[in-house]
């Protein structure tokens, strides 16, 4: 399984990763699973049918801690929540009101959902449809990337992760 993976290279790779003692024996950074339960909640909250790929997600781990000091935590259900309703990121939601041609985004950008990196230097935002656009969108944005790095899925973003991890190691066995 990837998350597996991940936990047992980044465990590997060590470095500045604040990792616990049960983390390192049992080789995984994940939480226990979220229940359906946990999962209608949510979707009951925030007022949408989440995509059936982040619920399988929150069915393996409900959260994921960061692999490395510049990676994303991804939240548990509990802290899931609209970007709008994060007070140090509402500025962030006029971005794109003033750019002729990006109304639509603007408005989806505005019903993002956090999933990732609250107070990081990076956020994980799923995009729900809206207008014109027919399906649901994963953004990751840091300080350090141009714009927005959008991804076809969640699954897509951990295999970057697993990719980056393992150059990582290359890197430190040279």
């Amino acid at each position: 399984m990837l998350l597996e993976q991940i936990s047992i290279k980044a465990i590997e790779l060590g470095g500045e990763s604040d990792f616990s003692e049960k983390q390192i024996i049992e080789s995984w950074l994940g939480r226990e699973p979220a229940t359906q339960s946990d999962i209608n909640h949510l979707e009951k909250r925030l007022g949408v049918v989440l995509p059936d790929d982040y619920k399988l997600f929150l069915k393996m781990s409900n959260g994921f801690k960061a692999t490395t000091h510049v990676d994303i935590t991804f939240e548990s259900t509990d802290r899931v929540d609209y970007l709008s309703n994060f007070e140090n990121y509402n500025g962030s939601l006029s971005f794109y009101d003033d750019m002729d041609g990006y109304e639509e985004i603007s408005l989806q950008f505005k019903k993002s959902i956090l999933i990732g990196g609250i107070e990081e230097e990076q956020i994980f935002l799923l995009l729900p449809p809206v207008g014109n656009i027919e399906k649901w969108r994963y953004w990751q944005f840091a300080n350090w990337i141009p714009g927005e790095e959008e991804y076809e899925n969640i699954e897509a973003h951990f295999i970057d992760v697993l990719d980056l991890l393992e150059e990582l190691i290359e890197e430190k066995d040279i």
